[in-house]
């Protein structure tokens, strides 16, 4: 699996798990909001905060700078040994 598959899974699962669990946790505890309205609201900031956490996450699992040998590229890069490049987000 390559680096970019796991942060993409790292952030799929956070922003899934984050949600589900506090909206479990807050049911344990009693609070269920019993309005469309408001229980609406509740879980669109749950969601948010959930990618808020997720995202950072998922994108700092690996480091943003990746090294490939010039062979393996296009062939204006094959007369270099190693290529730095930066992924991105």
């Amino acid at each position: 699996m390559t680096e970019t598959a796991l942060s993409r899974s790292g952030m799929s699962i956070s922003s899934v798990c984050i949600p589900a669990i506090l909206i479990l946790s807050l049911a344990a505890i009693g609070i269920k909001p019993q309005g469309k309205v408001i229980k609406n609201v509740l879980e669109i900031n749950i969601v948010a905060f959930a990618l808020l956490v997720g995202l950072p996450f998922s994108v700092s699992l690996f480091p943003p700078v990746c090294e490939k040998q010039g062979t393996v590229l296009e062939k204006e890069f094959h007369s270099h040994d190693k290529i730095y490049f930066n992924k991105g987000l």
